[in-house]
C-alpha cells in the first residue's frame, strides 16, 4: 500500500490532473458505464484551494471488474483523449490497482489514474457496497468541468478505515487531536525527510505519511463540509468487524 511519493505531486486544479478528470468523463461517456472519482482528489473537490494537498494519482472506480487485457481495452477511450492531448501513456497492473501513466513528452511532468482491481470473487462481495456509493456521489464542479466524485461520507469512513489498517501494519501511533494546521506541518516535514531519499524511503516512513495525510483529509472534511449524520451511519454499517474502530477513531477526532 505504499507509493512512490518521490513524484511530482499536484492538486486538482493542475492541468494535468484535470485532463486526467476529462479523460475519465470521456470514457464514462463512450462506454456507457458508471463510476466515481475518490481519494485525495475527491476529497479536494469539497475543501478550499488552501487546504489542498499535493498527491500523485487520481483514484476512480467504474461499476466493472475484468482482467489486465479487458481493462486495457475498456480504457481506449481514455487512453485515446490523453494521447490526443500530446500525453504519453502507458499501463500496468500494480499490486490491486491498475496504473495509467500519462506524462509530458518533455519529461517533466507525469501523473497516475488508479483503478481497484479485483477477483471475481471479492467484486460480487463488495459490489453492492461499490453500487450505494455510485449512487450516493456527488457532483463536483471546477473550471466548468463537472465530475462524479465519492460523498463526503464514504471518503470520512474510508480514510479512517486506511489510517486504522496503516497504524497496525507498520505498528504506527496515530497523531490524534492534532488540528489541521499541526497535521499538515507534520507532514510537510515527513515529505522533506522521504523525498531526497526517492525510491529508498522505506516503506514504513511513507506509510506514516499516508496515515497523517489520511488523518489530515479526515479533519479537513469534518470541519469544512456538512456531513449527513445518518448516511454517514448507513456507511460505516456495512463494516463489520471494523465497525467499533471505526466509529471509536470518528469519535476521537470528529466527535461522531
Amino acid at each position: 500500500m505504499t507509493k512512490p511519493v518521490y513524484m511530482k505531486q499536484h492538486i486538482l486544479q493542475d492541468d494535468i490532473v484535470l485532463d486526467g478528470i476529462r479523460s475519465i468523463n470521456v470514457l464514462k461517456d463512450e462506454r456507457k458505464i458508471n463510476g466515481r472519482i475518490s481519494g485525495g482528489m475527491a476529497v479536494q473537490s469539497y475543501l478550499p484551494r488552501e487546504l489542498h494537498r499535493g498527491t500523485i494519482d487520481l483514484d476512480f472506480s467504474l461499476l466493472w471488474n475484468g482482467c489486465s487485457t479487458e481493462y486495457r481495452k475498456l480504457c481506449l477511450p481514455l487512453i485515446d483523449f490523453l494521447e490526443k492531448e500530446g500525453y504519453l501513456v502507458s499501463f500496468r497492473k500494480k499490486g490491486l490497482a491498475y496504473e495509467i501513466t500519462y506524462a509530458r513528452e518533455n519529461g517533466k511532468d507525469s501523473f497516475i489514474i488508479q483503478h481497484p482491481h479485483k477477483s471475481n470473487r471479492h467484486f460480487e462481495k463488495t459490489k453492492h457496497t461499490l453500487e450505494r456509493e455510485i449512487a450516493n456521489q456527488h457532483v463536483s464542479k471546477i473550471n466548468g468541468l463537472e465530475f462524479g466524485t465519492m460523498s463526503p461520507e464514504d471518503l470520512i469512513v474510508s480514510k479512517t478505515n486506511r489510517a486504522l489498517i496503516f497504524s497496525e501494519r507498520y505498528g504506527l501511533k496515530l497523531p490524534l487531536n492534532k488540528s489541521i494546521t499541526s497535521l499538515a506541518i507534520q507532514a510537510q516535514k515527513l515529505k522533506e525527510d522521504i523525498l531526497p531519499r526517492g525510491a529508498e524511503a522505506c516503506a514504513r516512513d511513507v506509510a506514516l505519511l499516508r496515515l497523517v495525510n489520511d488523518l489530515y483529509d479526515l479533519k479537513c472534511l469534518s470541519e469544512h463540509v456538512e456531513v449527513d449524520s445518518n448516511y454517514l451511519k448507513q456507511v460505516l454499517s456495512e463494516w463489520g468487524h471494523r465497525q467499533t474502530e471505526i466509529h471509536d477513531l470518528l469519535a476521537e477526532e470528529i466527535n461522531y
